[in-house]
């Protein structure tokens, strides 16, 4: 996956944050469960990276708030503010476990075949992309920072693909080539043997090579080479295939001119 280096979440907030000025101002309280959703939402509205440990741990303890039988009787103010980041947190866990998944595949320059590209694309696409938005303040900045992983994955998609159709280009090129030697092989006593010898050499002068194209970016991909086609195992075995055909079919060509 291409991109720029990232600056840790955590202090991206606590920048933010501070920016902002963002304050959270809770009112004395003396009943028991207002006191602890003052402390909950204290502890929210902290600066932090989000990990899966302190969200679920935010989660469980904003819900056991709201299942409380004494959670009506609650300030309006301070019920909202359970229910607003209750859900807030649910959405950045949703974005932290994608960014997870994303941070777990591989980086597609370490791709050797095609079909591991194929397994690869599709635990891609299978990844639950997250849809919700927080309307939390204190929790949107953390939000925006975890959303920016969906063009990441977007991009790793597209890169992906590109790659896939590159590798299929080649491999259905040389297919050919190489179906086309092999049968002019077949038949070197049919006439005009070295014409059609040098017909396969044509179709071959339009063949990717790694000596020609190696360097040169895929079409559709923003990062991507055809190195990374060359070193995959399908189109390894093609080129030396061919390379051996090739040898077969010159010296025919030359022993057949006049």
């Amino acid at each position: 996956m291409t991109g720029g280096k990232q600056l840790p979440i955590a202090a991206a907030i606590a920048g933010l944050l501070a920016a902002i000025g963002i304050t959270v101002k809770l009112a004395t309280a003396t009943n028991p469960l207002e006191l602890r959703v003052d402390e909950l939402i204290t502890r929210i509205s902290a600066p932090q990276e989000p990990t899966s440990e302190s969200l679920k741990a935010d989660i469980d303890d904003l819900t056991e708030v709201l299942n409380d039988g004494g959670f009506a009787k609650l300030p309006a103010a301070k019920q909202a503010l359970v229910q607003i980041d209750l859900a807030g947190l649910k959405v950045l866990n949703e974005y932290l476990e994608y960014d997870k998944e994303l941070r777990n595949l591989p980086n597609l320059n370490s791709v050797r075949s095609a079909g591991e590209l194929s397994q690869i694309l599709r635990r891609a696409r299978q990844i639950p992309v997250p849809s919700g938005s927080t309307n939390s303040v204190v929790l949107s900045t953390r939000y925006e920072i975890l959303a920016a992983s969906l063009p990441r994955g977007q991009t790793y998609l597209e890169e992906g693909q590109a790659l896939l159709s590159a590798a299929e280009s080649v491999q259905k090129n040389y297919q050919k080539v190489i179906d086309a030697g092999k049968g002019v092989l077949e038949n070197r006593n049919k006439p005009n043997l070295p014409g059609r010898i040098q017909e396969v050499l044509n179709l071959a002068k339009n063949l990717k090579t790694p000596q020609g194209d190696k360097e040169k970016p895929l079409p559709g991909s923003s990062g991507l080479t055809y190195a990374t086609v060359f070193q995959m195992s399908e189109i390894k075995s093609l080129i030396e295939e061919w390379t051996k055909l090739k040898n077969q079919l010159e010296p025919a060509l030359k022993a057949k001119s006049p």
